[in-house]
């Protein structure tokens, strides 16, 4: 829990990972290591947070098969990022996608209404 009172979620997983691209890419080694690390971190929170929601909103006896499907998912959108990624020609492209998509994602994540807790 956070000072306010609130979990960290996905979208912090996300707000983590704004930094890694133009840390990577348009820094030197000390900082690309650090966009690295932070990359790694958000990467965790966003799986661990999703698997967990899955495990949350799915009954035991089809939990096996939704996580199957979620896994199959999420990889295969992982996949093809990788070549959506590598048509955007030259570096500020990529930092620019890369960048606009996480805080996409941040915007998502926070815009949506907040959970309640019991």
């Amino acid at each position: 829990m956070t000072r306010s009172g609130r979990a960290p979620g996905v979208g912090d997983g996300s707000l983590l990972s704004v930094a890694f691209a133009p840390l990577a890419f348009l820094a030197g080694l000390g900082l690309a290591t650090l966009g690295v690390v932070l990359q790694g971190m958000g990467v965790g929170i966003r799986g661990s947070l999703m698997g967990a929601s899955v495990s949350v909103l799915v009954h035991a006896d089809a939990r096996a098969w939704a996580f199957g499907v979620f896994n199959t998912l999420y990889g295969s959108a992982w996949s093809m990022g990788d070549p959506a990624m590598g048509l955007l020609s030259g570096v500020p492209r990529l930092v620019a996608f890369s960048v606009l998509t996480q805080l996409l994602a941040v915007v998502a994540r926070f815009w949506g209404p907040m959970p309640k807790r019991s």
